[in-house]
């Protein structure tokens, strides 16, 4: 528990009202580990983001504020069958068996009505080794990584994404697409988690919580600190929009009415902890952002860097909001919360105004609860406003 606050009689109750927004305003922040503005944790398996690759951050950033919009494109499947599984014999055999093989009936029935593409081709896999095997065939698998998958295809697969763009790349990130790392029926499952879970948000709770974050600040605790922790810093709020393009779902980001977000509660805490001021200039691009704050940051602990990341996922802002408000800079010059009267009141201990109860013309006849508006919520029951008389 924090100690009551002392103050000296002389204090103004504008001074002691400024000290509890304050002190309010600092609540609103959570700065532990466990705000993932702080500590975000990336995941191949987590439901609420996706991560780019082969893209140029700032190309990205200039086509959603321009009003593009870009789909996202799935690692191409592999080849599901090698060339000695292609001749009529193989294929007649296949066919058979898909009829007969009790394991691979039995496989199909545990699949489900809506099976995943990626359990389907394991299942027939399954049954292709065990052919291949009455023929003294060695098992084939096809390549399971996305990796492996997108180095055939040519496409960069590191999260740590280029600054300039690569004229030898067949891509060339001048197109209207966003890659992902992910086959298409992972992306789709995982597009569709993310879509749902923010518009159950702003349905529920009013919160627009989608956003693409460009950058993230690997950062440690301490110079003796192993553990790197990583925070998003520039994110500009997105929606996915879902369509069914011959039977299917094509999925598309596009920007969306908002403000573009600084992370507050990172700045915040690299001031109060670290001594170390984010400088965030309206008129800067995304490029000079990123290399500022790795030029600032460099200052404290060589190990900090920029990691030139985008991951598109779920950050909520809605108490950042209410901290930007309560900053006093921003605040006129007449009529600033501080010296509000009723702030006056609450904080300073200042007179209370006797007649903010009652309206200036109070009629005899009716009620007390009549006089009391401006106090109330609801209706009362009469017969209590004359008891409480």
């Amino acid at each position: 528990m924090s100690p009551t606050p002392k103050f000296s009689a002389a204090s103004s109750p504008v001074d002691l009202a400024a000290g509890a927004i304050e002190r309010l305003k600092k609540k609103l922040l959570d700065l532990s580990l466990r705000n993932r503005l702080l500590n975000f944790r990336h995941s191949s398996t987590a439901r609420n983001h996706v991560r780019l690759v082969d893209e140029v951050p700032e190309l990205v950033f200039e086509k959603l504020l321009g009003g593009a919009g870009l789909r996202f494109r799935a690692i191409d499947l592999p080849e599901l069958e090698p060339e000695d599984e292609r001749t009529q014999a193989f294929r007649n055999a296949l066919s058979h068996a898909r009829d007969q093989d009790p394991e691979y009936l039995a496989a199909k029935v545990s699949l489900g009505r809506r099976p995943r593409r990626q359990s389907v081709r394991q299942v027939e896999r399954d049954l292709r080794n065990r052919l291949r095997a009455t023929r003294g065939l060695p098992p084939w698998q096809s390549p399971a990584s996305a990796e492996h998958q997108a180095s055939s295809q040519g496409i960069n697969s590191s999260y740590d994404l280029p600054a300039a763009v690569d004229a030898t790349s067949p891509r060339g990130a001048r197109d209207r697409e966003v890659q992902t790392l992910l086959f298409p029926d992972l992306m789709e499952a995982r597009l569709n988690a993310i879509r749902e879970a923010g518009h159950t948000l702003e349905a529920d709770a009013g919160i627009s919580a989608l956003y693409c974050a460009f950058g993230f600040l690997e950062w440690y605790e301490a110079l003796d600190s192993s553990e790197p922790h990583y925070a998003p810093l520039v994110l500009v709020p997105v929606d996915i929009e879902r369509q069914l393009v011959n039977g299917t779902y094509v999925f598309e980001l596009h920007g969306r009415e908002g403000d573009i977000e600084t992370n507050v509660a990172l700045a915040e805490k690299l001031r109060q902890d670290f001594g170390v001021e984010l400088a965030w200039s309206e008129d800067a691009t995304l490029w000079t952002w990123l290399a500022d704050i790795q030029r600032i940051v460099t200052s404290r602990d060589k190990r900090w860097r920029v990691k030139r990341w985008v991951t598109i996922g779920l950050f909520t802002f809605d108490r950042l909001a209410m901290f930007r408000d309560l900053n006093a800079a921003t605040w006129p010059q007449e009529g600033a919360p501080r010296e509000h009267e009723i702030l006056q009141q609450m904080f300073g201990g200042g007179e209370h105004v006797e007649t903010a109860a009652y309206s200036e013309d109070r009629d005899s006849e009716s009620p007390p609860c009549k006089q009391l508006l401006p106090f109330l919520i609801a209706d009362a029951n009469v017969s209590q406003c004359y008891e409480a008389a």
